[in-house]
């Protein structure tokens, strides 16, 4: 596995990681009285499409400026349905602990968001080693 990669899927992965984990936390958002649960279904959806948008940009013949604005898309999708989370979250009157453990995995998933981002910009990919970082 090449450098990239490993970049790609890490980085990735970390957006996955974000998604698969909300419905961990969904029964600490619960409010009173309810409300729709519409602005974290609406940050999830774009950050759904810019998952796919952010695949589709690794191809070959993708230009490197298409493909920095992708992840960069993907990166800010991400922090925003993180930020909806944390939102409902200190609104919802559920027990501290169980609502600071999900802080805890919102802020832990942020920092390692940024260090990744960090990565990806210091490694500069080539296009020619992206159209590789993910399989066929």
């Amino acid at each position: 596995m090449s450098t990239a990669d490993a970049q790609a899927k890490s980085l990735f992965g970390l957006h996955q990681i974000l998604q698969a984990t909300i419905p961990r936390y969904l029964p600490l958002l619960v409010l009173e009285p309810e409300e729709s649960y519409r602005s974290l279904l609406d940050a999830s959806s774009a950050l759904t499409a810019a998952f796919d948008s952010a695949v589709a940009a690794m191809y070959p013949t993708q230009e490197k400026d298409e493909i920095e604005a992708a992840v960069k898309d993907l990166g800010q999708r991400s922090l925003a349905l993180a930020q909806s989370l944390r939102r409902r979250l200190d609104r919802a009157k559920v027990d501290e602990a169980k609502a600071e453990a999900c802080r805890s995995f919102l802020t832990r998933w942020e920092e390692r968001l940024k260090k990744e981002e960090e990565v990806w910009a210091e490694k500069g990919l080539s296009v020619s080693a992206l159209g590789h970082a993910l399989p066929q």
